[in-house]
């Protein structure tokens, strides 16, 4: 069956999750802090230092007078420039200023172009603020060395190719000045000469201009500095942002949980399935003992308003996690809070003998329900109070008078302060197939003549003997347990009833641990007169009320009137 969880339209289910679900939030963030935490500590702490150098164009490098003559060739020469920062060459060049081996095309070196500049950001990333610092500054340096160096050989070069020119035409000037020395010379030797005179001056000037040409390659305009924190995030901000992420996972998480949890939540949802909740009994010991008696008046008047009396009504656990004791207390309440009302009360324990109303009260009963159920139909107790029967067995009707049925039926209930109760008693046969027969509505349909209303304590709605007394009864009341019985078991027990015909009315929510309830067992005492309200004691009830057992010492004679004579409880006016 599908659950339909109570809580789709709560409005307070935040709320609800983070008073309830707390530690799922705090768990859940403790995880992700530590996660956290176990990331920032364990990722060593890097330090990064920039130098900014300026470029000066030079002969030999990608930045030169010759491609410095446009923005399109300055922007490709200065990114050439850049990825020459972490070349070999400049890599060697910082290795022999740092007296270490630094390799080529490392990732811990970084060059970037300032916008619409000449300048480099010569970055380098080391395991210390002073290594940063350092090696950055030795990059810069190394750089512009190596720029320096290529314009030096491009120099070099040229003058070498200058020279071999300038030799080539003082040779030639020399062998074109001896062949114009004579007396008359050609006109082409004089021309000769003159080429060549002219050639070596421009070789001259081109080597003049060579040894005067720039070679400086820039300067570091802003040195590298010692970093002051580290990169990344500081672990401390680390730590309350995992904090952050956590709570809000957390209560995500918790909020998740809320809604799609479908136990039975009585404080917060007023019905299940459907269901009303007719009321949530407080957990506690005698401190708690007033909202407990309010809390079953309020179960009182659900009942009473959806039903009529006569009632026969049946208290069931909806499954066997509700143990049947927990049941049995539901039902001594509410028939306590009835007998408070003014109404005519009798408990029938159609549990398994010896597992529920007794160990509630406190007392073991001789006889009861099973042995009336179990009895032969010769001596069934209640032939007489069914006209077919007697007319079956006309035999056995005159042996069956109403003295007996009135000494009978008192011997089998007892006095619980305020109400009667008719025990399990004890069986050899199955209660099951006791609590379908014939036998079982008679007793009922007794009962609902003598008294107002008939309790039927039940076992669970989940087993065949709780289906037959639910049967047996005009409606019934579920017990459920606070958050732990959830809606699909009210919806599948809800469904059993559908196909059987029984009637649920409502819910009634018990705590998970109903404190000092627990201790009404071995408190009360062994007799007929035991007290099922503990410390409540008979005071705010018909203390005056003679016991079932007086009754029967008085050997009346009027059946039922006797029965009504004995009880204080009356039987109904016809």
């Amino acid at each position: 069956m599908t659950a339909l969880p109570q809580n789709d339209a709560r409005p307070s289910l935040v709320g609800d999750a983070l008073r309830r679900r707390w530690p799922i939030v705090l768990l859940t963030a403790a995880l992700v802090v530590g996660a956290v935490a176990a990331y920032a500590f364990s990722v060593a702490s890097t330090y990064t230092s920039t130098a900014q150098v300026l470029l000066r164009p030079t002969p030999g490098n990608a930045l030169s007078p010759d491609s410095a003559k446009n923005a399109q060739q300055i922007t490709v020469a200065m990114e050439t420039e850049a990825g020459l920062v972490n070349s070999p060459g400049v890599a060697a060049y910082v290795s022999q200023l740092m007296r270490k081996d630094y390799p080529a095309a490392s990732p811990d070196v970084d060059a970037v172009i300032s916008t619409n500049t000449q300048i480099v950001q010569v970055s380098f990333t080391g395991d210390t603020a002073q290594e940063a610092q350092q090696v950055a500054e030795a990059y810069a340096k190394g750089f512009l060395q190596y720029r320096l160096s290529e314009t030096q050989k491009t120099l070099d070069r040229e003058l070498r190719q200058l020279k071999t020119q300038e030799k080539v035409a003082q040779d030639n000037l020399k062998e074109a000045t001896a062949d114009a020395s004579v007396d008359r010379p050609t006109a082409q030797a004089v021309a000769r000469v003159q080429l060549y005179s002219s050639r070596l001056a421009s070789t001259q000037d081109l080597i003049g201009e060579t040894n005067a040409t720039d070679t400086n390659p820039g300067a570091i305009i802003i040195p590298a500095s010692s970093p002051t924190k580290p990169n990344g995030i500081s672990p401390v901000l680390l730590l309350l942002a995992g904090a952050l992420l956590g709570l809000g996972f957390g209560v995500a998480l918790a909020v998740w949980r809320e809604r799609t949890d479908d136990r039975i939540r009585a404080t917060v949802d007023p019905s299940s399935m459907g269901l009303p909740i007719l009321g949530s009994v407080p957990a506690g010991g005698e401190d708690h003992d007033e909202d407990r008696t309010e809390a079953f008046r309020q179960i009182r008047a659900g009942v009473l308003v959806a039903t009529d009396e006569p009632l026969v009504l049946a208290v069931a656990p909806v499954t066997d996690d509700v143990h049947v004791r927990t049941s049995c207390f539901a039902t001594v309440e509410l028939a306590r809070s009835l007998s408070d009302a003014g109404r005519r009360v009798v408990v029938v324990d159609a549990t398994a003998p010896a597992a529920g109303l007794d160990r509630v009260l406190g007392a073991d009963h001789p006889g009861g329900l099973m042995e009336l159920l179990a009895a032969p139909v010769d001596a069934d107790p209640y032939a007489a109070a069914s006209p077919a029967s007697a007319a079956d067995r006309a035999a056995g009707a005159a042996a069956s008078s109403a003295a007996d049925l009135a000494r009978d039926v008192t011997t089998s209930l007892r006095d619980a302060q305020g109400f009667v109760v008719l025990p399990s008693g004890t069986t050899t046969r199955e209660p099951a197939d006791l609590v379908a027969s014939d036998r079982m509505r008679l007793v009922v349909e007794h009962l609902r003549a003598e008294f107002d209303i008939v309790l039927l304590a039940a076992p669970s709605a989940t087993t065949s003997q709780g289906n037959e007394v639910c049967m047996a009864a005009d409606a019934t009341v579920l017990v459920v347990t606070e958050r732990r019985t959830r809606a699909t078991e009210v919806g599948e027990a809800l469904e059993r009833a559908a196909r059987l015909g029984i009637r649920y009315i409502g819910l009634v929510a018990l705590p998970r641990r109903l404190g000092a309830v627990g201790a009404h067992e071995g408190s009360r005492g062994a007799g007929n007169d035991a007290s099922v309200g503990g410390s409540r004691g008979a005071a705010g009830r018909s203390s005056s009320r003679p016991s079932a057992a007086t009754a029967a010492d008085d050997g009346s004679a009027d059946g039922a009137g006797a029965l009504a004579g004995a009880r204080g409880v009356g039987r109904r006016d016809a």
